[in-house]
Parts: structure tokens; C-alpha cells; sequence
């Protein structure tokens, strides 16, 4: 029941539809359906302009192929709308769903990698993941006031974790 719970509060509108499919009994339905989509106007540039300034270095876990590395942005796009390169970095794409997630995060102060202790506990192989430095050098780092915005936003989100727990 605790792992649902977990599940439940990391999951969007389609994970809860999956949990559900899940706890039942019924057949899994197929086929596909029309849908209308927000699309990112730039985002194919900003993830160039990212290649351009980091190569194919994810932030976190160093030297990547080019095919699994992403165009993170420290913000959230969907309320800002607009790419701004200091507001960037490129992680490899496990990484990035974490960071959008708010479950890892780097560390303004020190430059390093910062994984959600109660996913620690849970899930020690991540812990390759925690106190990487930065594999950003130091001219191109990004904006360290985006940056602690979203440190700050990941504690905040921890806090909720562990008192759901």
C-alpha cells in the first residue's frame, strides 16, 4: 500500500491511469488516438545551442553518446515559455527526468550532483549519482541564481517526501 501511495504522488495523470490498469484485472487496450499537443517553439535550437557549449557532456555523469543526452532547462519552461542558454545544461535523459522531478538537483554552493535522500534509502545504485561534481567547466557554468531556484524547489519537495512517508 506504501509503495502505491509513493507511486501515486510521483505519478502525473497518465502514471495514475497506469496504477490503475495495473491493480486490475482487465485487458490492456491498444490502438491509437488523435491528440493535440503543446509543442516547445525552439526547443530543437536550444538543445543545438546546449551541444554547442557543452558537447556531449551530461552534467552529472560526464561523456555521453549525443543519442541519450537532453537539453535541461534549471526552470520550468512551461511557466517561464522562453530558452535562455545560461538557463541550461545537457543530461543524460534518466538524469534529466530526475531533475525535472525534483528528485536530483545541484548544489549552487558546491557544484555538485544532490539526489533525494528518501530515493537513496530506496534505491542505493543511485547513489553514483550524488556529490558528482559538475562536468561543466567553471567559464561555462550555467546561472547560479536558476540553478539555486531549483535546489531550493528540490529541498522544499523533500521535505514533502519524507512527511509522506
Amino acid at each position: 500500500m506504501r509503495a502505491v501511495e509513493m507511486l501515486a504522488f510521483h505519478s502525473d495523470v497518465e502514471g495514475m491511469l497506469q496504477l490503475e490498469l495495473l491493480a486490475s484485472d482487465v485487458e490492456l487496450p491498444g490502438g491509437h488516438v488523435d491528440v493535440v499537443v503543446r509543442q516547445r517553439v525552439g526547443q530543437a535550437r536550444f538543445r543545438d545551442a546546449m551541444f554547442a557549449r557543452f558537447g556531449t557532456t551530461c552534467a552529472v555523469t560526464g561523456e555521453q553518446p549525443r543519442e541519450i543526452l537532453d537539453a535541461a532547462h534549471l526552470y520550468s519552461y512551461a511557466d517561464r515559455g522562453e530558452h535562455h542558454v545560461d538557463g541550461g545544461l545537457l543530461l543524460r535523459a534518466d538524469v534529466h527526468r530526475l531533475f525535472d522531478r525534483l528528485l536530483v538537483t545541484i548544489d549552487p554552493l558546491t557544484w555538485r550532483s544532490v539526489v533525494a535522500p528518501p530515493l537513496l534509502e530506496r534505491y542505493p545504485g543511485l547513489g553514483r549519482l550524488d556529490a558528482a561534481p559538475v562536468q561543466v567547466p567553471v567559464d561555462l557554468r550555467p546561472s547560479t541564481d536558476l540553478l539555486a531556484e531549483h535546489h531550493e524547489s528540490s529541498r522544499r519537495r523533500w521535505k514533502d517526501l519524507v512527511a509522506s512517508t
